[in-house]
């Protein structure tokens, strides 16, 4: 399985917002992409997802041409989509909106049986609250409902949108080592994230985005080491601008060790 983009463009009314990426996620590998808000990382998603529709390029998912198949379609194929704001169903409990995950398998009950099984020993807060009303997690537990969301229809492809928006540093360490054990496990992840550094340390290879256009790319650790990156996405000088930096860089440690195991 792999995912290959050539030359892809799309945007909204008459407006291009990516512009002619070239891109390639195989399997058992993490791709993250970096890049400013705005810079078309999520616009990329929805392409890839078909919710955003292909201007001009190809995009080929495991040999199979899918630029004009139906989000459905991507579906059934294997690629799912976990997007930024994490859109569960609030009014639904976690066990309806993990049934919904699996709606591709409404006809092999068992199926869906097993993964939700699956599901909840990966995330055991949930199995605690499986008849809860989804708004009433916490902000953490709704990041893992829709990550438990997403492999509910067995995906081969898991893109996730800003998976540590608005979460706790010590969430943030759970949510990128869940990243690295799925990719351990057989996903090929595409990982848009605006925490580069933390992004970067768990990649495989990196695509660094600016106003809709790749404009470096190479593996995690050579974007990390990269000058050009860290004066643009680390702070300054390569070093992260932020009252919790030392908190940043002890997550990014114990990740890199993660990767190294």
């Amino acid at each position: 399985m792999t995912l290959e983009l050539h030359r892809l463009s799309a945007g909204y009314g008459g407006m291009d917002v990516i512009h002619d990426i070239d891109l390639i996620v195989r399997p058992r590998e993490i791709v993250s992409l970096v890049g400013a808000n705005g810079a078309g990382k999520s616009t990329l998603l929805k392409t890839i997802s078909g919710l955003t529709a292909t201007r001009s390029g190809t995009m080929t998912f495991n040999g199979k041409r899918i630029e004009a198949a139906p989000t459905a379609t991507r579906i059934h194929y294997g690629i799912v989509h976990v997007p930024e704001g994490r859109q569960i169903f609030t009014g639904l409990s976690v066990s309806e909106n993990l049934e919904l995950g699996a709606f591709i398998h409404r006809h092999h009950s068992d199926e869906a049986d097993a993964q939700r099984a699956e599901v909840v020993i990966r995330f055991p807060v949930l199995r605690e609250r499986l008849p809860d009303v989804a708004g009433n997690l916490s902000g953490g537990q709704q990041q893992m409902l829709a990550i438990g969301r997403g492999l509910m229809s067995r995906p081969k492809l898991l893109m996730l949108d800003e998976p540590s928006l608005g979460l706790a540093p010590r969430l943030v360490t759970e949510i990128f080592e869940l990243i690295v054990s799925l990719r351990d496990q057989g996903l090929a992840i595409l990982l848009s994230e605006q925490n580069a550094q933390l992004s970067l340390a768990i990649a495989d290879r990196g695509y660094v985005i600016e106003n809709g256009r790749v404009a470096l790319t190479g593996s995690g650790q050579e974007l990390l080491r990269s000058r050009d990156v860290a004066d643009r996405y680390l702070g300054v000088g390569g070093r992260i601008e932020s009252s919790s930096a030392q908190r940043k860089n002890e997550i990014s440690r114990r990740l890199q060790d993660l990767m190294r195991i």
